[in-house]
Order: C-alpha cells, then sequence, then structure tokens
C-alpha cells in the first residue's frame, strides 16, 4: 500500500542504485554466518551437454540455486537429499536417495570462482550422472557437506497461520485426508491431513522434504476446483 515507487529507465542503468538502495532500507540484507555448514537450496538443476557429445567430453550434472548459509568451495564433497527419484525392483516402489558427489566448478553469473556465499544465484557443477540432473529433476533438493544435512521427512506438523485477507472461500477446519500443498524452501509437495489438534496439522507427505523445526512454510487449499494461497506455516 505504502510502496516507494522509483522511476527507472533499466536499458540506461538510470536510478538503479536508487532501486538497490530503497530494497535495502525496506528489505535489509539479513545477516549471513559464513562460518556455518554450507546449506544451498536447489531452484534448478540441468545437464549442460550438447546432443552428440563425445564420452570424453561430457561433464556432470549442474544444480543451481541459492546457498543460504556458509560457503561452498571447489572441491568440496557434497550431499544432495532428498536426491534423486529410483524405481526398486524388488520393493516395485518409488524412492528416492541421496547423492553424494564432489563440486567440480562453481559459477557466480557467468564468471567461475573457487568460493561462494549467500547472496544471488550459484551454478555448481558436479561429478554425477548428467541423467540426474536433466529437466529440473532435482529441484526442490538440499546441498549441503556429507553427513550435515537432516534425513528427509515423509510427515511434517505445522501450526497453520491463516491469511488475514483470503479471495476464495474455504470450509472451516480441514477434512480428513483433505490435501494441502505446501511451499517448503524451493521445494513444493503435497501434505494429506492425518490429524488435527488445536492449531497444529500433522501432515503425510507425497514427496519427502529436507526441514528443519521452525521453518516456515507456504500452504495452499483448494477451493472452487482452484488452488489458491491460504496462508502461511510454521514446522513444529
Amino acid at each position: 500500500e505504502n510502496a516507494p515507487i522509483i522511476p527507472t529507465v533499466a536499458n540506461h542503468g538510470t536510478n538503479l542504485d536508487a532501486v538497490i538502495g530503497a530494497i535495502e532500507s525496506t528489505i535489509p540484507t539479513p545477516a549471513r554466518d559464513l562460518d556455518a555448514e554450507p546449506i544451498m537450496l536447489v531452484a534448478r538443476s540441468f545437464d549442460v551437454n550438447k546432443p552428440g557429445s563425445s564420452i570424453e567430453g561430457l561433464h556432470g550434472g549442474v544444480v543451481g540455486g541459492s546457498i543460504v548459509r556458509g560457503k561452498c568451495k571447489a572441491g568440496d564433497e557434497i550431499e544432495i537429499s532428498p536426491g534423486a527419484l529410483r524405481h526398486h525392483k524388488k520393493s516395485n516402489k518409488d524412492a528416492y536417495e541421496k547423492i553424494v558427489t564432489k563440486i567440480s566448478s562453481l559459477f557466480v553469473g557467468n564468471e567461475r570462482v573457487e568460493e561462494a556465499i549467500p547472496g544471488g544465484l550459484v551454478g555448481i557443477g558436479t561429478e554425477i550422472d548428467p541423467s540426474l540432473s536433466h529437466a529440473d529433476s532435482l529441484v526442490g533438493c538440499v546441498v549441503a557437506r556429507v553427513g550435515k544435512i537432516p534425513e528427509p521427512v515423509s510427515e511434517l506438523v505445522i501450526e497453520v497461520s491463516p491469511l488475514s485477507r483470503v479471495i476464495e472461500h474455504f470450509s472451516p477446519g480441514y477434512l480428513p485426508n483433505e490435501p494441502l500443498v505446501l511451499g517448503i524452501g524451493t521445494a513444493t509437495t503435497v501434505g494429506f491431513v492425518t490429524s488435527q489438534r488445536k492449531k497444529l496439522l500433522t501432515l503425510a507427505l507425497k514427496k519427502p522434504v529436507v526441514a528443519n523445526s521452525g521453518d516456515k512454510v507456504a500452504v495452499m487449499r483448494r477451493a472452487n476446483n482452484r488452488w489458491r494461497l491460504f496462508g502461511t506455516a510454521k514446522i513444529a
């Protein structure tokens, strides 16, 4: 309602410094702990190899996203979780498997660097089979050092805070097994309501996620056969 309006001419770079100043004064850059164990949220993943590339010239899969704490260095051994979706013949079920690999390269913009810290987007070249990362198949994963990442969970307990103003009319309370779409970091999954006590909902997740107690979650509910943003939630 009271957002500042700043005239700009983007193709000439006019007033972009004023835009950055307004962002910093309105939404200050948070303090980052560079000495903490690194965590990166994967927003993209892809295969950079062109069709017909020789086996000797193949590059490993690439993941891109934002580092939220710590710093990543070329040569670090990392873990990508929940990892790649695989079909197990014995159980005849699909399951996710963590990926352990090394950082072979780091890119910030078009610049290759030896170390990356929070702020902006980072591309991490790895040694994994590029078939595991093609077509954004690793989006929603979390990257960390090996053994320094929480185990993926298939059940969450959340405390939901509905928006004070919503466009659609939602039914009061939650139905048993009602699906909710959850946004956790860069991951999107569906959670089915299994129980409710006071403000706490227990959800069985269709896709496992890496999450910590206290993390913020975006919640969508279905109304009039459409998914609508319903509110936010905090993981208990």
